[in-house]
């Protein structure tokens, strides 16, 4: 018997679980695991008999604490699709006032530079708390994370877009 233990935000417990429990049984089925969520500590306890299951409907918990909707971080149980994270703290955004510059410089004006970053790898972003969460196809996943990091170490976004276009086109 395989376990995973991971802590989400309490303000996700609610969206990760669904209506009556809905949510949470989707992922249940598709992963062929067990969920059970602490609404009062945010501690989600994982259980399959696979612990590659596992170890995957962690990611997809961990997904939805970022700020994914569950359709969207139940896809990361497909061998295809992967899930990535981006630590803004590892960027020097020790305070919330560099935080929140650093995301404003990944969502871009009225969410221009996050759109642009999907649209050229196919993937999806969100940006909460101290991290940027991306899921998509692999080769996606760390392309948009690449254009990420160039940002958050101070290179322009048209410099980042360039670069993912000249990666997009080979």
């Amino acid at each position: 018997m395989a376990e995973e233990f991971i802590l989400i935000p309490k303000s996700r417990i609610a969206v990760l679980i669904g209506t009556k429990g809905a949510d949470r049984r989707k992922i249940e089925k598709k992963a062929k695991v067990k969920i059970k969520v602490s609404s009062k500590t945010g501690n989600v306890q994982i259980t399959s008999e696979n612990p590659l299951d596992a170890w995957v409907a962690k990611e997809v918990v961990e997904a939805v604490g970022r700020g994914f909707p569950p359709i969207d971080a139940i896809k990361i149980i497909n061998d295809e699709i992967a899930f990535g994270l981006v630590n803004l703290e590892a960027f020097g955004a020790k305070d919330r006032k560099k935080r929140a510059t650093l995301r404003a410089r990944i969502i871009g004006t009225r969410g221009k530079t996050r759109k642009i970053i999907e649209n050229y790898t196919g993937t999806k972003i969100v940006i909460q708390g101290k991290t940027a969460a991306i899921i998509g196809e692999s080769i996606g996943v760390d392309l948009a994370r690449k254009a990420i990091e160039m940002i958050l170490d101070g290179s322009g976004q048209n410099t980042a877009y360039k670069w993912l276009l000249d990666q997009t086109k080979k």
